[in-house]
Order: structure tokens, then C-alpha cells, then sequence
């Protein structure tokens, strides 16, 4: 249960990293 929400937020991040860029 707690990984699905740590993947979610590592997905989130490396999508945000680029993003913001």
C-alpha cells in the first residue's frame, strides 16, 4: 500500500524535474 504512494510521488517528481525546466 505505502509503495503505490512512493511511486507515485517519485513518478510525480521525475515529471515535475523536467517540467519545470
Amino acid at each position: 500500500m505505502t509503495s503505490s504512494v512512493l511511486v507515485v510521488l517519485f513518478l510525480s517528481l521525475l515529471f515535475v524535474v523536467p517540467y519545470d525546466k
